[in-house]
């Protein structure tokens, strides 16, 4: 969920937090347990049992320890054997956590970008910081292997000829805004395409 979102509804007095399970884990092992308001952008902290363990694997992957987790996928024990490691649980998920002890979600493992310089990038909070705008639906940001970093940009509304150049402007707009806080490998350009999608294209990097 986007920071913004969880931030306004705080701000609201609702006690709004994110919390992190999947199918094979059978609930929720990292959660806000008794930490009111919590700061948006983390999902908390591993469940107060010393039966359920978190931690990360050198290249970023969350891995998880609990005893609800899953057996294995049906009838698939090939799969089965990728997602477990030494008793650890491969999530897929890209985490980092705080000294004290707060876990942040940054991406998916298989989406990483790894760009034809060698930087690696986590496309994830691109894409999402792109959708907290009202203008657009969608946003995939690609890139593995070449020089620059490419959104496409699904709109969320259409237009006619007429103003279709009103809405790229607005859309390469979004991207400036985005691309404010964003590392130079990481920064987008604006332009549209003639077929209702708006992309960014190619920004130079040295």
């Amino acid at each position: 969920m986007p920071e913004s979102v969880i931030a306004i509804w705080q701000i609201w007095g609702l006690d709004l937090r994110e919390n992190y399970g999947l199918t094979e884990t059978a609930g929720c092992p990292i959660a806000h347990f008794d930490q009111p308001f919590p700061r948006p952008g983390f999902i908390g902290r591993e469940f107060p049992d010393p039966r359920f363990q978190v931690k990360v694997a050198d290249d970023g992957e969350m891995l998880l320890r609990a005893p609800l987790l899953f057996d294995g996928y049906w009838r698939n024990p090939a799969e089965t054997e990728a997602v477990f490691q030494d008793g650890w649980f491969r999530t897929g998920d890209l985490m980092e956590r705080t000294p004290h002890g707060d876990i942040r979600l940054i991406g998916r493992k298989k989406d990483v970008i790894i760009t034809r310089g060698g930087k690696t990038i986590n496309p994830q909070p691109i894409e999402t910081r792109l959708k907290e705008s009202s203008l657009i639906n969608e946003a995939i940001v690609v890139g593995d292997a070449r020089k620059y970093l490419t959104v496409l940009l699904e709109p969320s509304t259409t237009t006619d000829a007429r103003s279709a150049e009103v809405l790229a402007e607005r859309l390469r707009a979004e991207v400036a805004r985005v691309n404010a806080d964003l590392a130079r490998v990481e920064q987008l350009l604006a332009g549209h395409t003639d077929n209702g999608y708006c992309a960014a294209g190619p920004q130079a990097q040295s």
